[in-house]
């Protein structure tokens, strides 16, 4: 098989629909099949890295947890884009996992890239 180079951009809140969960589902599974991965959080995907999440509250299950296990799948750095971290009031000190934010610039970079760009 073809290694391809993916960019997943999730930018969709984490529980509003089932779109925080199928990044990351489609994430792994792209990784486990070994595809290179980069995995973008921007607009209100932000959400989905912030820490003490209560999905239970919301009848929800806490898909959180597996961020952990990204760098076992070599999904690595996670990116977020700086200007929807500071549209949001939002600072990398309050996310679960540890990310490179991206200016402008970063984020074209990163998206000149791929071979296939996905978005939820």
């Amino acid at each position: 098989m073809t290694q391809r180079h993916i960019t997943i951009i999730a930018q969709q809140g984490p529980y509003a629909n089932s779109a925080g969960q199928d990044a990351l589902d489609f994430a792994m599974a792209m990784a486990n099949f070994g595809q290179h991965v980069n995995l973008v959080f921007m607009h209100d995907g932000v959400f989905q890295l912030l820490a003490n999440q209560h999905a239970e509250s919301i009848f929800r299950k806490d898909f959180t947890k597996c961020f952990a296990a990204l760098t076992y799948y070599d999904i690595e750095p996670i990116y977020v884009c700086q200007r929807s971290l500071a549209a949001r009031n939002v600072s990398p000190n309050d996310l679960i996992v540890g990310v490179e934010t991206l200016d402008e610039v970063g984020m074209q970079a990163l998206f000149k890239t791929p071979q296939h760009l996905v978005t939820f």
